[in-house]
């Protein structure tokens, strides 16, 4: 039997692409946006290359919610003599450059099939340039082997603020009082465009510094509070993208 695991990501406006025959990836949003009563287009498919055809199956593909999340869509073909392949997406907390503690990682890499050991040093290999940070990643697991990749966060703040390394067990309740530029807010507010709520670039962009604010830190010298107003009474041009 041949099983595939699809992670979805539901609420996201895409234009779905009208072509025979479907892909493995489109088949799955379709099915996932009929047993949920969404509209056409609202869900996409995660953790899978696009390019990859659904395929014919003897006995007909049976699709199914493995979880009661019903974020992950398994799709079988019994008649299948090839042996199972497994398309998952597993998002994490981590502190760049550091391997991750065994008992933390097992429980959500053991049902894969994958080792904690492995998958902990593939981590701190990935995120070595963020050495001290808290960074979300990414594991995209495809027949066993997870890919590790740095998910967009607050965290591209504090490694912009290029504090030194410190033991996190030793040293405790920093303050990040250090300086970020317009420029790299701006940056990283294009970068976390696609996460954002916001019509324009520069929405995006007074998220960022409120998120700035709240670690502490100053932008061009100033309280990110008031880049926001300047922004507003119009003194502060963002571009439009």
């Amino acid at each position: 039997m041949q099983k595939l695991l699809i992670s979805l990501l539901a609420a996201i406006p895409l234009c779905v692409r009208a072509a025979e025959p479907l892909s493995l990836a489109e088949a799955a949003e379709q099915f996932a946006e009929r047993s949920a009563s969404l509209p056409a287009g609202s869900v996409q498919a995660q953790s899978i290359d696009r390019q990859i055809p659904l395929g014919n199956c003897a006995s007909g593909w049976t699709w199914s919610f493995p979880y009661e999340a019903r974020t992950t869509v398994q799709v079988s073909c019994t008649a299948s003599p090839t042996p199972s392949r497994r398309f998952v997406a597993v998002r994490m907390k981590a502190v760049g450059g550091e391997i991750g503690s065994a008992s933390a990682l097992a429980p959500k890499l053991g049902p894969l099939g994958l080792s904690p050991k492995k998958v902990g040093e593939d981590i701190q290999k990935a995120t070595m340039e963020w050495k001290g940070i808290k960074v979300v990643v990414r594991l995209s697991v495809i027949n066993r082997v997870a890919t590790p990749t740095i998910v967009p966060t607050s965290a591209m703040i504090m490694k912009e603020l290029k504090e030194p390394p410190r033991d996190r067990k030793k040293v405790k309740n920093i303050k990040h009082s250090g300086n970020v530029t317009l420029d790299a807010i701006i940056n990283i507010a294009r970068v976390m465009r696609t996460k954002s709520m916001a019509r324009k670039l520069v929405g995006t962009v007074k998220e960022v510094l409120g998120t700035a604010f709240s670690i502490g830190c100053t932008v061009n010298g100033q309280s990110p509070k008031d880049i926001q107003a300047a922004i507003d009474a119009g003194s502060i041009t963002i571009p439009e993208e």
